[in-house]
């Protein structure tokens, strides 16, 4: 099983690695919104309710006993491994581990650089391991894509007892999504990962993109902690660095409060009161003002990315969307890609408009970047993961 708690939401599946199969799929969306979903689906069935739930333990909870009580999951004891997605590993994990009590330990201390993912990872392994006590508990770290990021990429230009001291450096994130495209986008292109140049991109209520070269990650948006880069749903992004301090020097608040601020307050939400492109979607089409800015500005700093990055790689091969707005938003992919003609990339309008839940190119055949929508699998890749983990060690 495995359990990918999100900022604002949870994912849960169950597979049946020795096929690569899902045997039960499970979502949780809108967490602490009045309009928070439920949805699982399982062989011969479907479900779909609507309770509101206003923390990620009391979701997570009422899923895992609704798979039970359903007979969804016929037997516990025969769950193999439980797999946890991690956000923020520090520099401790790079690789998956087996969850111990001294790893949760160790793992708490790192709240702190991701503090609206991390105790939602944790809790879900508190809850997982109360009612799957005999599973072994595997943790699979965001971070750990990003381990060989050359130090022109992972440094600030800071002093650098910041960095060895404090461990204040570039750490990246939703890095199982990013390999998962980067392996797609190989299959689709032809290219081999040791010649390939992607550059890829995770768009959902978090957003992070990444250059990505013979196989490795050579720079990605966000930064010691999820709050930098591309602008997010009700997280800023890129932001001066004076302007917290100015905030609490001319207002007041406290350093918790303004982090809170520039966490769950700003954004997308911040810019026009919504987080949900959908909902900015549909104020944008009623004439709100501040929507049309909020995606304006969402689209500007993904293009300054995509314009960095073809630097840095010197061109691209494909250019990779993902995650719930790369996936399904078909104008926020056009705004993206329309004006990147004078590099002959060239966004295909029917391939684009076709919303199917299969990898696909949507470039022209003339486009000298191939434009892809890869739907991300990153269950399916913590399980490989975790698997190897344990196979590697003698576990499995």
């Amino acid at each position: 099983m495995i359990i990918n708690c999100g900022s604002s939401s949870i994912k849960l599946r169950l597979i049946d690695i020795s096929r690569e199969i899902s045997v039960v799929t499970g979502l949780i969306e809108r967490i602490g919104s009045s309009e928070c979903r439920q949805y699982v689906k399982w062989p011969g069935g479907f479900a779909e309710e609507s309770h509101q739930f206003d923390n990620h333990q009391d979701s997570l909870t009422w899923s895992l006993n609704y798979l039970q009580a359903a007979d969804i999951l016929h037997d516990p004891n025969d769950l193999f491994c439980v797999c946890h997605r991690i956000v923020h590993g520090g520099e401790r994990f790079s690789a998956p581990v087996i969850v111990t009590d001294d790893v949760l330990n160790e793992l708490r201390a790192l709240n702190r650089l991701a503090p609206l993912h991390n105790p939602q990872n944790l809790t879900g392994i508190k809850i997982a391991r109360n009612i799957f006590p005999d599973a072994a508990h595997v943790a699979v770290f965001d971070t750990a894509f990003y381990r060989d990021l050359p130090p022109a990429a992972y440094r600030y230009a800071i002093p650098e007892w910041i960095y060895r001291d404090l461990g204040v450096r570039r750490y990246g994130f939703h890095g199982i999504s990013h390999q998962y495209m980067m392996l797609q986008a190989s299959e689709l292109t032809g290219k081999s990962l040791s010649e390939g140049r992607f550059i890829t991109l995770h768009l959902g209520n978090g957003c992070s993109i990444s250059a990505i070269k013979n196989g490795q990650c050579v720079d990605t948006s966000m930064g010691m902690t999820p709050l930098e880069g591309l602008i997010m749903g009700t997280r800023c992004g890129d932001l001066d660095p004076t302007i917290p301090l100015i905030l609490m020097h001319e207002t007041g608040i406290s350093l918790a409060e303004a982090e809170n601020l520039l966490n769950t307050e700003s954004g997308l939400k911040g810019i026009c009161g919504e987080n949900d492109m959908r909902a900015i979607h549909r104020l944008a089409e009623t004439g709100s003002s501040n929507a049309k800015l909020a995606l304006e500005m969402f689209v500007n700093r993904i293009k300054k990315y995509i314009g960095s990055y073809l630097a840095i790689l010197n061109g691209a091969d494909a250019i990779i969307f993902s995650g719930g707005i790369g996936e399904h938003d078909e104008i926020a992919r056009e705004l993206i890609c329309g004006s990147l003609d004078y590099l002959g990339i060239e966004l295909d309008p029917a391939g684009n408009s076709n919303d199917t839940h299969a990898p696909r190119v949507i470039s022209t055949e003339g486009s000298r970047v191939s434009l892809l929508v890869v739907p991300t699998d990153e269950e399916m890749q913590i399980a490989k993961q975790a698997l190897g983990m344990l196979e590697g060690s003698g576990t499995a």
